[in-house]
């Protein structure tokens, strides 16, 4: 060692005369943050969303949950955290998260029926962050417990149905919430009535997810794409601009553009979250092409359209037809 400070580390440990070191002594500070749990996840049987919570992934060490039973279960990158620390998920049977990883499980596995009080963040260089949580896991279903409902339905705007069959012994369920493109949809207009969701005009083309809850199960879900009956030739495209005719469902093209999933551009293909972006990113609200559309990635700039030249754009949205057409630059 060549150089000494007189300032106090965030976090040291003591270097005991035997030659062992102490527990490492630092500074907790508590953090008012709001923490909800769900059971519906690609990531695990388990995952937590915690509001207003910003940090930097790379700062963080790892996390520790306590429970009101007193047990204490450690997170870790890769498994349990990524890219957006505020977001942390873990499952306590085997488990296949979407990307094809396997995720350790047996750590968590009498995790089901606690309630976990409190989620530490370890920092580097900072103070850890302390945050109380009143989260109970709720118990895996039983096998026999399972939901099947329409895999696609036909949009109307006078309101969609969808059916749906649950199959849960005495426990009861009840719709809690309807996802899409990884965002709520405000159920307050759905009905649900002996099996059959109706739900409102706002409700467009799209895939879903329809997420049914039970106070001491986990959530049961099934998925449905409504289909929006346009045909390609709806759609024209002529000087740079995209325009879709008066239809009967009284659709319009800023929803086709926000329903976007992929896009392939000559041989870019764009999509994740840069598919679901397309339509706002590489269109003006009126329909025409932004040619100076472009992504961020890591501070860098990716126009779409980088040259002068000839694009062939190739669109997909779920509910929409395939559409094909020739961007000049």
């Amino acid at each position: 060692m060549t150089e000494t400070t007189d300032t106090t580390p965030a976090e040291y440990k003591v270097l005991n005369s035997d030659g062992t070191f102490s527990k490492t002594v630092g500074n907790t500070v508590k953090n008012d943050a709001k923490a909800e749990i769900t059971t519906t996840s690609k990531y695990g049987n388990y995952e937590i969303d915690i509001k207003d919570l910003e940090l930097e992934v790379g700062n963080v060490q790892g996390v520790v949950m306590e429970t009101k039973e007193g047990k204490k279960y450690g997170l870790e990158h890769l498994q349990n955290i990524w890219l957006t620390p505020s977001e942390l998920a873990f499952a306590a049977v085997p488990f296949t998260e979407n990307h094809g990883n396997v995720q350790s499980y047996l750590r968590y596995q009498d995790i089901p029926g606690q309630t976990i009080s409190k989620i530490t963040y370890l920092l580097k260089d900072a103070d850890d962050i302390e945050i109380d949580t009143d989260l109970f896991c709720k118990l895996l279903a039983p096998e026999n417990y399972s939901i099947q409902g329409d895999e696609s339905a036909n949009y109307s705007k006078d309101g969609t149905q969808i059916h749906y069959t649950v199959t849960s012994d005495d426990s009861k369920y009840a719709l809690g919430r309807i996802v899409s493109r990884n965002k709520d949809v405000d159920i307050a207009n759905v009905k649900d009535e002996n099996g059959t969701l109706n739900l409102p005009k706002e409700v467009v083309p799209g895939k879903y997810q329809f997420i049914f809850t039970n106070d001491k199960y986990a959530d049961l879900s099934f998925t449905a794409t409504i289909n929006s009956g346009l045909t390609a030739d709806k759609f024209h495209f002529e000087n740079n601009a995209l325009k879709l005719d008066e239809n009967e469902a009284g659709l319009t093209l800023k929803e086709y553009l926000n329903a976007t999933t992929s896009a392939k551009v000559n041989d870019t293909e764009y999509k994740g979250g840069k598919g679901r972006k397309f339509g706002k990113v590489a269109f003006n609200e009126d329909g025409s092409i932004n040619l100076d559309a472009k992504y961020s990635n890591d501070g860098k700039d990716e126009p779409v359209f980088k040259d002068a030249g000839t694009y062939k754009i190739e669109l997909s949205a779920d509910g929409y037809p395939d559409l094909t057409f020739e961007v000049t630059k």
